[in-house]
């Protein structure tokens, strides 16, 4: 067994402990994934709980973009189901292109994730009840806690602080509400 397709559930997965069908990538639970830490089908980008978002970080379904926690938005930082690009549910002139490229996403990308990856033996009770798929991959995805989230911003320097807080539209409330930091 080569060591990219070692831990698999499921049929003709090339990465490594995926649970599901035609993964690319490792550590998927769902179908026809190509991202990494994907939780749902046809996704094309990292940490996403649900189907066929093409972006990362969404919880929700058919995302073009990052950080959406509902469904059918081309942008990011929805908490509303949009089909325009929006961020923090309102129209943007920003491009996904362009968001991808600036520096509030790389910042969030390198160094902010909203959901980690924690082996079966780790997991509490309840984790292992609502998902238990996860132990044959011997992993899930749980929500990091406030206090990690709060901890990223308080060690992030000033100048990435402005960065963040200057993505478009950006709303105190609805940015706590997605990511558990509270930038106040």
């Amino acid at each position: 067994m080569s060591e990219f397709t070692m831990g698999n559930a499921g049929e003709g997965n090339t990465g490594y402990r995926n649970i599901g069908n035609y993964n690319t990538a490792m550590c998927n639970v769902g179908n026809r994934n190509t991202g990494q830490y994907n939780v749902g089908n046809e996704n094309t980008g990292c940490y996403n709980f649900g189907n066929s978002n093409t972006g990362n970080f969404n919880v929700g379904n058919f995302n073009v973009g990052d950080w959406n926690i509902s469904d059918n938005n081309i942008g990011c930082f929805n908490t509303k189901n949009h089909s325009d690009l929006m961020f923090f549910d309102k129209p943007s002139d920003l491009t996904v292109d362009r968001w991808r490229d600036s520096w509030a996403c790389q910042l969030l990308t390198m160094h902010f994730r909203p959901v980690e990856s924690i082996f079966w033996t780790d997991m509490t009770d309840e984790e292992r009840e609502i998902s238990p798929e996860s132990k044959q991959a011997d992993y899930f995805l749980r929500r990091v806690t406030t206090e990690k989230s709060q901890q990223f911003w308080k060690e992030l320097p000033l100048k990435n602080k402005k960065a963040i807080i200057s993505i478009p539209n950006f709303d105190i409330e609805k940015f706590y509400q997605i990511t558990g930091v509270s930038v106040i």
